[in-house]
C-alpha cells in the first residue's frame, strides 16, 4: 500500500523554501545596493564632490570682512559668544540690524541672539 504524504507537511516545507528562496532575493538586492553605495562613496572620497579645503574658502570669501573675524573666533572655538553671534549673522545674511530685529523663537539661540 503507498503511503500518503502529509499534506500540512508538504505545505510547511513548501512555505518554508519559499521563504528561504525570498531570503535569498532580497539579500541579493541588499548586496547590489551596498555595492552601488559603496562605488558612490568612493567616488565621493576621490574628491568629486567633497573637497573641504575649497570649500572652506569659498565659505570663506562668502563672508563679509568685517564678520571675518567673529567667524574665526568661532570656528576656533575661542568664544561661545562668537559662536552664536556667527550663527546668527549666517542665518540673517550678516545684516546685524537683521540680527537684532529677528522673531524666529522657534530657534533655540533666540535668546542669546544678542548676549552670546
Amino acid at each position: 500500500m503507498p503511503v500518503r504524504s502529509n499534506n500540512k507537511t508538504s505545505n510547511k516545507s513548501y512555505n518554508k523554501l519559499k521563504a528561504v528562496e525570498e531570503c535569498r532575493q532580497r539579500l541579493k538586492q541588499l548586496e547590489a545596493e551596498n555595492n552601488r553605495l559603496l562605488d558612490w562613496l568612493s567616488f565621493l572620497q576621490e574628491g568629486a564632490i567633497f573637497d573641504w579645503e575649497n570649500k572652506k574658502k569659498k565659505m570663506k570669501r562668502n563672508i563679509p570682512k568685517k564678520f571675518r573675524g567673529i567667524y574665526d573666533k568661532a570656528k576656533n572655538g575661542k568664544s561661545r559668544k562668537m559662536a552664536i553671534r556667527a550663527f546668527c549673522l549666517e542665518c540673517c545674511s550678516y545684516s546685524s540690524k537683521e540680527v537684532k530685529l529677528c522673531t524666529d523663537e522657534g530657534c533655540p539661540l533666540y535668546k542669546y541672539r544678542l548676549t552670546g
